[in-house]
């Protein structure tokens, strides 16, 4: 690295807890509709007689976000180097299946 170059660094973190996640309680698993082709997705229901979705809501959910930015400025040049390294963790989606 040449004499008198800049370098900075940043960190940038976030961690979410207790975040919202919701599932639908009446959604059949993915192996017991494909244990059963061809039968019809209302029959498997976990409720029968109840066609519809029962959303159920948790906080349980997390996140986690790391970043680490790296700049390199070269004295007289008139150009700069940056470098990012993202590590992203997440574990809430819409519908989740239920365990």
């Amino acid at each position: 690295m040449p004499w008198k170059s800049i370098v900075s660094a940043a960190y940038v973190g976030r961690r979410g807890l207790h975040l919202q996640r919701e599932a639908d309680i009446n959604q059949p698993t993915t192996a017991v509709v494909a244990a059963n082709p061809g039968v019809n997705i209302d029959a498997l229901r976990p409720y029968k007689g109840y066609n519809y979705s029962i959303r159920q809501t948790d906080n349980v959910a997390s996140s986690l976000y790391k970043l680490i930015a790296v700049d390199l400025e070269p004295p007289f040049c008139g150009w700069t180097d940056d470098w990012g390294f993202l590590h992203s963790v997440e574990d809430y989606g819409q519908w989740l299946e239920p365990a």
